[in-house]
């Protein structure tokens, strides 16, 4: 119980650390809004055919636009920050003081989730009021779930790059290395691609998470979250996890 009233106050201190950087904060809030907006602009009016049938072009840019979101506040975000608080020694004083190394990081991640869940909040309210999106009442707790266990494994995979980067000049180069030929293979940016390099994606967490978010948008499917996609997500993540415990550094490599 201690722990837990502890890892409460360490997220509304990552949170209110995170709000006072206004001008890192709002790139933040705005790059997916920014995003929305551009794809809106381009795609409105189109369609996409999903396997259920033919949908709005929105529905899959709403998913596509929440993948960027998430994947980049938890893993680019992580990455970067934990590489540069460990050059800094912020890591290693934190570490050094009685509280648990789970409830240090636990504020970094519990940040991180609710971060990516009020980013979703703004551009799944800006789809519909700007682009009429239709996102049934009876999917939201589908896409809650999905948006958190997509954090999660996006938190922890964050993590575990986190102890492979050397410094912290080179931890933003080396998650955007990471995530960004990702992003393109997975259909973030270009959604037709070939079955081969769909299949090929498949099997990394980017692409399972896009088609997670997307059936929870497609008015043609079912209340219920994509149980398949969702779990290869969640496999992702606890690996990660595991690995990240074993391989987490709090101090800079001599």
């Amino acid at each position: 119980m201690r722990d837990l009233r502890l890892l409460v106050r360490q997220i509304g201190y990552e949170r209110r650390s995170f709000f006072r950087n206004p001008a890192a904060a709002g790139f933040t809030l705005i790059f997916p809004v920014m995003f929305l907006v551009i794809f809106g602009l381009l795609y409105g009016g189109k369609t996409y055919e999903l396997s259920t049938g033919t949908v709005d072009a929105i529905q899959f840019q709403l998913a596509q636009i929440l993948v960027f979101s998430v994947v980049g506040t938890t893993f680019v975000g992580l990455v970067t920050g934990l590489a540069i608080r460990r050059d800094n020694g912020e890591l290693k004083r934190k570490r050094g003081t009685p509280v648990s190394a789970a409830v240090i990081l636990g504020g970094v991640i519990g940040n991180g989730v609710l971060l990516s869940l009020l980013m979703s909040v703004l551009v799944v309210g800006l789809s519909v009021i700007l682009f009429g999106a239709d996102v049934p009442l009876d999917h939201l707790p589908a896409l809650i779930l999905t948006l958190v266990v997509g954090a999660l494994t996006f938190c922890a995979l964050g993590c575990l790059v986190a102890a492979a980067v050397p410094n912290g000049d080179s931890a933003s180069a080396t998650a955007n290395l990471v995530i960004f030929p990702l992003y393109f293979l997975s259909g973030i940016f270009i959604p037709d691609l070939p079955s081969g390099i769909e299949s090929f994606a498949g099997h990394f967490p980017l692409r399972p998470f896009l088609l997670s978010l997307a059936s929870v948008f497609d008015t043609h499917a079912s209340a219920g979250p994509d149980w398949g996609q969702l779990a290869i997500v969640a496999v992702w993540g606890v690996v990660a996890a595991l690995l990240a415990v074993r391989f987490f550094r709090w101090i800079p490599r001599r």
